[in-house]
């Protein structure tokens, strides 16, 4: 079972050089350490979750958004050993998209 952590004890966790398989508590990522590598493996256009504030902003329709989000993309690196799964949409923090005709 995975378990669901603060962001500061993640952080905690990782400095102390401990495996872990969470999910941040406010649901916005997944991390996996398995065994610390010089790498990290991530599916940052994995997720599809979207603050309600911004939904009626986005002119985007639900199936061009999950088109656009890549959702399963984390399924491709679920067997790696350092892995960051993102479950927050693309639409909440993309900078190199141009808001025109993204947004109202």
């Amino acid at each position: 079972m995975v378990e669901q952590l603060a962001i500061e004890e993640i952080i905690t966790r990782i400095r102390n050089k401990k495996p872990l398989n969470c999910i941040a508590y406010d649901k916005s990522f997944s991390i996996a350490i398995e065994e610390y590598q010089p790498y990290i493996c991530t599916a940052i256009h994995n997720g599809g979750n979207l603050r309600e504030s911004l939904r009626d902003k986005i002119l985007l329709t639900e199936f061009e958004r999950w088109y656009e989000e890549d959702p399963y993309t984390g399924e491709f690196i679920s067997d790696l050993p350092l892995r960051i799964i993102a479950y927050d949409s693309r639409y909440e923090y993309d900078l190199n998209r141009s808001p025109r005709g993204m947004y109202i």
